[in-house]
């Protein structure tokens, strides 16, 4: 027995030194497992997309007079436009029904201060999201819905432009459409990405119907085509990985530095929380490694299936690293989804 309690404690003590020299050797190459490293730029306010009046009173409160604009145009246009579909393979709902389309710029025509507001938040150079290092995600989550929201008066103003042959109006909001999912991309976190790339896909939607209808001039093109921006995806996924990786580890120790719910003492004494937090953060991140460290190529996304299969196989069921490593998995295919989709467009407007 006295042997076999020395043999546990000893194990103990590997897992926990592993995870301190796995730590090491990361600050050693110049790899750093917190959030500030990967955290976009801190920006001053004028030049901050999030910080313009407009914006910051939109989702600083609700009860804000730019939030009731946001408000308001999402009840109208769902009472108003009963029935819409976003835009599908170059078709648009507004395409037969021009008295639907005159309806938006008409209401459009109300909101001419806001709509210049917001066009001049999002040619500002840079972002920076009001959130604080600690990552409230519930705040995220309030501010992007606000931001889809308001991006959703842009779509169906360039949309309703389209159909009517209003070729300014329609480049102003596609053009805006395309700054801010720039902006919302740049801030790292894998929400506030995944919102950027579906305010981008909604311009590239809309990119397409002028594309069918012919609806573009030559400099309209160009002008297109060099706002439609496709930064390389492996490089992007992996800024994003390394800062989510940031933000879990710091989760992971929060909840396993303490006692399980009705653990037993011996559990407790052989597994103690020490073990089961170095155990997992290194597990985690060693699975990370096998795509972080390798060139940011699709191939290399696309193995880190195999390497997830084989990594949760051998974690305790429940264990929450397996979780946590799942998330990834749902990441590159969008990203390279999305690239595709984007070059195949920035082609067609070059032809």
């Amino acid at each position: 027995m006295v042997a076999g309690l020395l043999v546990r404690l000893q194990a103990i003590r590997r897992d926990v030194e592993r995870w301190e020299n796995y730590q090491q050797e990361c600050r050693s190459r110049g790899e750093d497992l917190g959030i500030e490293a990967w955290l976009p730029p801190v920006v001053a306010d004028r030049e901050n997309f999030a910080a313009h009046p407009w914006i910051k009173a939109m989702i600083a409160s609700e009860k804000s007079p730019e939030a009731k604009v946001v408000w308001d145009w999402k009840y109208w246009a769902y009472d108003a436009l009963d029935g819409h579909e976003e835009p599908d393979n170059g078709r648009s709902w507004f395409e037969d029904k021009p008295e639907k389309a005159a309806m938006v710029m008409e209401r459009g025509a109300t909101l001419a201060a806001d709509l210049a507001a917001i066009r001049e938040a999002a040619g500002r150079p840079a972002c920076r999201l009001p959130l604080a290092l600690d990552r409230d995600r519930d705040r995220l989550s309030e501010v992007l819905d606000w931001l889809i929201d308001m991006t959703g008066i842009i779509s169906l103003r360039a949309e309703a432009a389209l159909a009517l042959n209003e070729e300014a109006t329609a480049m102003d909001s596609i053009e805006t459409l395309l700054q801010i999912g720039d902006h919302l991309q740049s801030q790292h976190f894998l929400l506030s990405v995944l919102v950027g790339k579906r305010v981008k896909a909604a311009a590239v939607s809309l990119i397409e119907i002028g594309l069918a209808r012919g609806s573009f001039s030559s400099a309209s093109r160009l002008r297109l085509r060099s706002s439609l921006l496709n930064p390389p995806a492996g490089e992007d996924i992996g800024t994003i990985v390394r800062l989510e990786r940031g933000m879990i580890l710091e989760q992971m120790g929060k909840l396993l530095e303490q006692r399980a719910p009705g653990e037993r003492f011996g559990e407790g004494f052989m597994q103690p929380p020490a073990r089961r937090t170095a155990y997992s953060k290194y597990t985690f991140c060693k699975g990370l490694d096998s795509v972080l460290l390798k060139p940011a190529t699709r191939e290399t996304w696309e193995s880190f299936d195999q390497i997830l299969e084989e990594a949760v196989n051998d974690l305790p069921p429940g264990d929450l690293t397996a979780g946590w490593l799942l998330l990834f998995e749902t990441i590159y295919p969008p990203f390279y989804q999305h690239a595709d989709r984007v070059e195949d467009i920035r082609k067609k407007l070059a032809e």
